[in-house]
């Protein structure tokens, strides 16, 4: 599994599948989710069969008592070619 880093974007779904002259019935859609702390880790779970990571998001924050946890939350939508 997994994509290269230049097809992971934080653009609009919509504009992404407009730019290419496309409708998203044309595309199945898949939450791609990860709480690894780098993108190169998430592009790891990323199937293989995405033409595309679209509306990618990493939020990190710090929790705990001391606030010494950092998590991650990694997320976009995978676009597969119907």
């Amino acid at each position: 599994m997994g994509i290269t880093l230049e097809k992971i974007l934080n653009i609009d779904i919509k504009d992404y599948v407009q730019s290419g002259g496309k409708t998203l019935t044309d595309y199945q859609l898949i939450g791609v989710h990860s709480h690894e702390p780098t993108v190169k880790e998430f592009a790891q779970i990323v199937p293989n069969n995405c033409e595309v990571v679209v509306n990618y998001q990493h939020r990190f924050f710090i929790t705990g008592e001391y606030k010494t946890t950092a998590r991650h939350h990694q997320s976009g939508v995978g676009l597969v070619p119907k």
